[in-house]
């Protein structure tokens, strides 16, 4: 049977591990499936590294090709605004011909 642990319970119980605690012992303590810690842990460093990852500077590759990225964006909506004008225009010069 599956059981939902909250985040509380789960640093809990890592900190104990972290403490000294057997998983082992931690596992029939709690009565938590045989892997359910170390899934908690591998999880929990996958968090991190992803919250690292996210404050480490990015390459100037990396940044350049965002930039491009935003530039290629504003591009196309320039483009599409421009498409609009042309077609404004067009209306308004045939509207003062026809007059």
């Amino acid at each position: 049977m599956s059981h939902k642990y909250t985040a509380k319970f789960k640093e809990q119980i890592l900190a104990l591990k972290r403490g000294g605690h057997r998983v082992i012992d931690l596992n029939r303590r709690y009565n938590l499936g045989h892997n359910t810690i170390y899934k908690w842990e591998r999880a929990l460093e996958r968090e991190k590294e992803a919250n690292l990852s996210m404050l480490r500077p990015k390459s100037v590759h990396q940044a350049t090709e965002e930039r491009v990225r935003e530039l290629e964006v504003e591009l196309s909506k320039l483009r599409e605004e421009h498409e609009i004008m042309k077609a404004a225009v067009s209306l308004l010069c045939k509207k003062k011909s026809e007059k």
